[in-house]
């Protein structure tokens, strides 16, 4: 495993060629692959990059701590486009939208007649996503 852990220079790049199995030929294109839209040159960026791609060789949960606007979408669809759920569904639920009273038949779905207005079965939001990443957002 390559671990980017100082900052790094244009011309240096080949000491770093290999990452997801793949070789770059420069930073514009491992930028490119491996957080499509997240761009940057600071350390911050090229440390978040760095977790990215460790994050995605996993099999877990992850929680996305940020304030609003400051990509957390991005990560979070970075950290699925790299992992073994690339090929699944990436559902993004933006939970500050639902009402709290619907907030448990939108994740989890229902059977007909649950409730009223529940004319038939509906799957919820982690069924959809079965095998593949759930995005929370606030």
């Amino acid at each position: 495993m390559y671990v980017i852990q100082k900052g790094y220079n244009m011309n240096t790049f080949n000491e770093y060629p290999m990452y997801f199995g793949k070789t770059y030929t420069s930073l514009k294109q491992y930028n490119q692959l491996l957080c499509n839209k997240i761009i940057g040159r600071s350390s911050s960026i090229i440390d978040i990059m760095n977790i990215i791609r460790r994050i995605s060789d996993t099999d877990t949960t992850v929680i996305i701590y940020g304030e609003t606007g400051t990509g957390k979408d991005l990560v979070a669809r970075a950290i699925h486009e790299f992992s073994q759920r690339k090929e699944r569904a990436f559902v993004t639920i933006n939970c500050g939208a639902i009402p709290e009273t619907l907030l448990e038949s939108e994740l989890f779905g229902h059977k007909k007649g649950a409730f009223t207005g529940a004319i038939m079965n509906r799957p919820g939001k982690f069924e959809a996503a079965d095998g593949g990443t759930i995005f929370l957002d606030h």
